[in-house]
């Protein structure tokens, strides 16, 4: 049995599993190296919109102690490794701050320890540079090192599940270090699928995101094509999704955004490529994916210009929901701040708004409001790109000088959509 637990990584994966091992009664040591996110920590203060500010606290009363100090590993049963893995400029993967924080945290390296690698990789990186910086910086033979994966399956924003309800992957690089490491899952709480070998592990993680970017790119270029048929795609999808079996729901939006979507299927086609191939699938979806802020740019101008809601000066647009997922404080690789741009480039008058926004985006395209209050004396026309709880009011009683357009995924939670075929044939 597990005890003492250091996470290297306070984001959304490190602090979402904090919770459940002090909510287990394990001490839990929060490792990063950033000040800034570590004193909000210890203050009480939640950087994330899955924890309370009261979580925080209620955690630190359990026994969470959110440090910069790597040397805390040395108290550790086991250590989790929980770094986010991004892309590069030039689409290739970043494994710098996974690989960093493994070269701060092994010379702690404790024989008997169990080190588990979440985040997400390329097939072959645990077992390759993982152990071997785990063997360099802690002077110990590999033999001796208890190391294991399990991909984080994190779902921000949820609140129909919890983290433990959730099937926890578990591979280990030997009998005893995957004995370990599903031990300590089960220990919380959690159901453990343990996998044949870690590559295979790294691979489903992979896999379970190119699944969701390849049916998102479906959907997102269907939307588009049925449209212009006059056929309403949202409800083909509704209709779609009563067969019991065989069919999963996808809703089209204005681009993919977050920590897995945009980033896996790269690391996916990064790692067939290094071993010879490429998955024409996967480039495909991935650029629909892409072009998809730009796409929704256009429409939102033809629909409106279709409709007459803009004057002769520049067409004045508000856009609601900046990041990736709706209630959620992420904006990575989001497309709303794209949108934003190609608006923007495309000579729009372009206003934005979301409630966890603290500052001003940073390409200097737009107007920021910061209050929502500011969108009572809207004109002109205003698209919910991401249903935010807190729009819900006014989806449901517009304003009547507003029009109130939506290109983020759902049902008919929202009032209209741009990709409605009634505005393939206004005008």
């Amino acid at each position: 049995m597990h005890s003492a637990i250091a996470i290297v990584g306070m984001g959304y994966v490190g602090l979402s599993l904090a919770k459940v091992f002090t909510d287990s009664n394990l001490e839990v040591f929060g490792i990063d190296n950033s000040p800034t996110k570590i004193e909000m920590l210890a203050s009480g203060s939640s950087p994330i919109s899955d924890l309370s500010d009261d979580d925080v606290i209620q955690m630190i009363r359990k026994g969470f102690k959110p440090s910069l100090d790597f040397g805390l590993i040395r108290k550790s049963s086991a250590v989790i490794l929980a770094l986010p893995t991004p892309l590069g400029p030039a689409g290739q993967p970043d494994l710098s701050p996974l690989l960093t924080a493994v070269d701060s945290a092994s010379p702690y390296f404790q024989v008997g320890q169990l080190w588990v690698v979440e985040s997400t990789v390329l097939p072959g990186v645990t077992a390759g540079p993982v152990m071997e910086r785990i063997v360099a910086g802690s002077n110990h033979d590999s033999t001796g090192i208890h190391l294991a994966y399990s991909p984080e399956r994190i779902d921000p924003g949820s609140t129909n599940r919890r983290l433990t309800s959730i099937p926890k992957i578990v591979a280990g690089i030997s009998e005893n270090a995957l004995s370990s490491a599903a031990s300590l899952y089960r220990q919380v709480g959690f159901t453990v699928v343990e996998a044949e070998s870690i590559a295979a592990a790294e691979a489903a993680k992979l896999l379970e995101n190119t699944y969701r970017a390849v049916n998102l790119a479906l959907v997102n270029e269907l939307v588009q094509l049925v449209g212009r048929a006059g056929i309403d795609f949202h409800e083909v999808i509704r209709l779609a999704k009563t067969k019991p079996f065989g069919f999963q729901e996808f809703w089209p939006g204005a681009g993919v955004g977050g920590h897995c979507i945009p980033i896996d299927p790269w690391y996916l086609q990064s790692f067939l490529a290094d071993n010879g191939g490429a998955s024409h699938l996967t480039k495909m979806a991935l650029l629909i994916n892409s072009e998809m802020p730009k796409r929704t740019a256009e429409r939102i101008l033809d629909v409106g210009h279709r409709l007459q809601l803009f004057g002769a000066a520049s067409p004045k647009i508000n856009l609601l929901g900046m990041s990736y997922k709706p209630d959620v404080n992420d904006f990575r690789d989001s497309p709303g701040p794209q949108v934003v741009r190609e608006l923007s480039l495309l000579g729009a008058a372009v206003r934005y708004h979301d409630p966890f926004l603290i500052e001003e985006l940073p390409d200097g395209y737009g107007q920021w409001l910061a209050s929502e209050g500011e969108l009572e004396d809207a004109s002109g026309m205003t698209v919910v790109l991401q249903n935010h709880s807190e729009y819900e009011k006014i989806l449901r009683t517009p304003n009547g000088a507003k029009v109130l357009f939506s290109a983020s995924s759902g049902e008919h939670q929202i009032v209209d959509s741009i990709w409605s075929p009634n505005y393939f044939s206004v005008g």
